[in-house]
Formats: structure tokens, C-alpha cells, sequence
């Protein structure tokens, strides 16, 4: 899946070495009902190894494993997804960008995005193979694709 739009950025002589560290444990966010699922939903990085790099040119990858916890705070059910796989994150000429993943991820499509399921709706999705998402400046998803299997985490959620 290669896309025209993605940006070979040639590396600067001056730029500094990347900035490496490992994701942060115990962190979490809250999304409001309509934003991430129907309902409100909790995102916690509970364990695993990822690393997480970022460059001066824009670009981050992310490699390794991430366990998240995921709660639907309305009415307390939970998931465990054990993630393991790579994400990179590419800046294009127009100022939007490219994500390419691999393995088992996960994504999280706001309202208006491209992407399976409603776009008038947050939906989020596991999916176990490759996709790659572009999006325009403002961080919008224009286009989606995916190849192997996908799963609806706030259907696992309801």
C-alpha cells in the first residue's frame, strides 16, 4: 500500500539523534460519550515494552508491546488488548500526515474521519494486519485502508 502523497525527507547534517523512550505505564485518557465510543470510554497503558521514537523531521515510529485496559465508563465493563506490532508516523507536503501500522493495533477514528464504521461517529477498531491512514492538516482521516481483520472495540465494550 504505497501512497503518492508521503514525503521522502532527507536527513539533515545538523539534525540530533532521535529521541527514544519507552511508553509511558499508567497513563490514560477519557474520551466523552460520541468522541471515541457512544459512550464514555478510559484508555490506560497498563504494561508491555514499547518504545516509542520521534525525529526532528516529524517523523515517529513506535515498535513493541502495548497492554491497554479499556473501560466503558457508563457502565463499568472493561478489555484487555495486548497490542504488538509497529506504527509510523510521516508528515506530507501539505502539512497532513501519513500512519502506516503493522500487527496488532489499535486506532481510534474521531468523528468525521474516514475509516470503517459510521464516519459521523467516534468508533475505535482493533485490527490484526497492516492499514495505512492519511490525514490533512488539520488531522482529519481523508482516506483509510486496511488489509486482515478488524474488530469493533466498542461493540467488545457495549
Amino acid at each position: 500500500m504505497m501512497l503518492g502523497s508521503a514525503v521522502a525527507l532527507a536527513p539533515d547534517a545538523a539534525a540530533s539523534k532521535p529521541d527514544r523512550m519507552p511508553a509511558p505505564i499508567g497513563n490514560s485518557n477519557t474520551f466523552p460519550a460520541g468522541i471515541a465510543c457512544p459512550f464514555t470510554l478510559r484508555t490506560e497503558l497498563v504494561g508491555g515494552n514499547q518504545v516509542l521514537t520521534s525525529y526532528d523531521d516529524g517523523r515517529f515510529h513506535a515498535t513493541g508491546r502495548h497492554l491497554d485496559l479499556l473501560t466503558n465508563v457508563d457502565s463499568g465493563a472493561t478489555t484487555r488488548l495486548d497490542l504488538q506490532g509497529s506504527l509510523d508516523f510521516v508528515l506530507t507536503a501539505n502539512g497532513g500526515s501519513i500512519i502506516r501500522a503493522s500487527g496488532m493495533t489499535s486506532f481510534l477514528f474521531f468523528p468525521g474521519d474516514a475509516g470503517p464504521g459510521d464516519t459521523q461517529t467516534g468508533r475505535m477498531y482493533l485490527f490484526v494486519g497492516h492499514f495505512v491512514a492519511t490525514s490533512d492538516p488539520s488531522g482529519t482521516v481523508t482516506s483509510f485502508t486496511s488489509s486482515g481483520s478488524s474488530q469493533d472495540v466498542c461493540a467488545m465494550l457495549s
